[in-house]
């Protein structure tokens, strides 16, 4: 079973399984969600009223890709408390997560 992460509306990380979902502090605007396997966190998709939407078929321009980029790596506090959090744990999860973004979206540096 796939799983999304929703931060803020938008889809900001996805994962294969629920072994691979990583803590989150669950709020109203950042939480796990089960999702289609064809969901991916690319700028393509959207969650709204608790369903995935497809937004366009893909990424065309670099404004695109930069917007896809920065709504994959989601919020710059999330990111800092996974590093803290990291650090307090020993785990990866914020480089986890980096490399995810960087692996799943398209890079504005090939446009």
């Amino acid at each position: 079973m796939k799983y999304a992460l929703i931060g803020g509306g938008a889809i900001t990380d996805t994962v294969n399984s629920e072994s691979e979902k990583f803590e989150v502090h669950q709020s109203e605007s950042l939480f796990w969600v089960e999702c289609p396997n064809e969901v991916f966190n690319d700028g393509t998709w959207a969650f709204e009223d608790n369903s995935f939407t497809k937004l366009s078929t893909g990424i065309e321009t670099k404004d695109q890709a930069i917007v896809a980029r920065t709504i994959s790596y989601g919020d710059i506090g999330d990111q800092l408390a996974m590093m803290y959090a990291d650090q307090l744990n020993g785990t990866t999860t914020w480089l986890d997560h980096i490399n995810n973004v960087r692996d799943t979206t398209v890079s504005p540096s090939t446009f």
